[in-house]
Formats: structure tokens, C-alpha cells, sequence
């Protein structure tokens, strides 16, 4: 882990599940659980200058080729220099392929917690705005039993 701080945020997809999943708090969630329930929740378009913190120096949601703990910031500061370091690679790739019209998930606190590279993307872009869900509660039922 970079400068062995941890992850803030931090979501490296499956845990060792066949399932996608996300982590807030101290939960881990299956996105597919979770899904059901956003369909069921308003869009809403928000500044995307409302959600920098979430992208700035030291947040880190991925992990790059080489197991390094991987930020918005990272790739962001050089996009250029990001396309063509070999251990991006992966996220690079979802970033460009992001689909936009797909809203971000975020918790009533404000966490983001699923979208960061759709999110990346719109910052990429120089977006003006973002659609989010935002999940009043998370459900129980979405949280994965180890």
C-alpha cells in the first residue's frame, strides 16, 4: 500500500466473490443486491464540483496492476502520462468506456460507493454536472455474509 495508509473508499470489485461488490463502512454490499434497490430511487444531476473531495489527492478506491493503491488523482493529474503507464491499464480503460448516463451511487452522507470511474470520467470530460442516486439507508439484505 502506498505510504501504508489505507484505503479510503476502498472497493478492488469482487473480494474474492463471483460478484461485484462495494464497500461502506465496514460492510461489504453485492452490487447486483443493491441494484434492485436503486432502480427504485430518484436520479438526480448535481455540480460535479460537488463531489471533488471525492476525487482528490490521497482517496484511494483501486488497485493498479502491481497492487498499488490507485486514486481519481492519480490518473488525473496526467492523463497523458496515465494512458501509457502499463500498470493503469485496466482502469484506464473503464474510465474511457464509463457510461455517463449511468448515475453514480452515493450514501445520504455523501460517499460515493459505486461509480468512481464513471466519476473520474466526468472529470475527465470537464463535465459541469454528474446523476447520482443517493441510497437513504443501504439494505441489509445487500450485505455479504463471510
Amino acid at each position: 500500500m502506498r505510504d501504508g495508509k489505507s484505503p479510503h473508499g476502498y472497493n478492488d470489485g469482487l473480494h474474492g466473490h463471483d460478484f461485484e461488490t462495494t464497500t461502506v463502512g465496514e460492510r461489504l454490499y453485492n452490487v447486483q443486491l443493491l441494484e434492485r434497490f436503486a432502480e427504485h430511487l430518484p436520479t438526480q444531476e448535481i455540480p460535479l464540483s460537488a463531489l471533488a473531495e471525492a476525487v482528490a489527492k490521497g482517496n484511494y478506491y483501486w488497485t493498479d496492476r502491481n497492487g498499488d493503491l490507485l486514486g481519481p488523482y492519480d490518473l488525473l493529474q496526467d492523463w497523458d502520462a496515465a494512458e501509457k503507464n502499463s500498470a493503469y491499464v485496466d482502469h484506464v480503460a473503464t474510465i474511457k468506456q464509463a457510461d455517463l448516463s449511468n448515475p453514480i451511487w452515493r450514501t445520504a452522507e455523501g460517499q460515493v460507493f459505486n461509480g468512481m470511474h464513471r466519476l473520474t470520467r466526468a472529470f475527465l470530460d470537464k463535465a459541469a454536472t454528474i446523476k447520482t442516486k443517493i441510497f437513504p439507508s443501504l439494505p441489509d439484505e445487500a450485505i455479504v455474509k463471510s
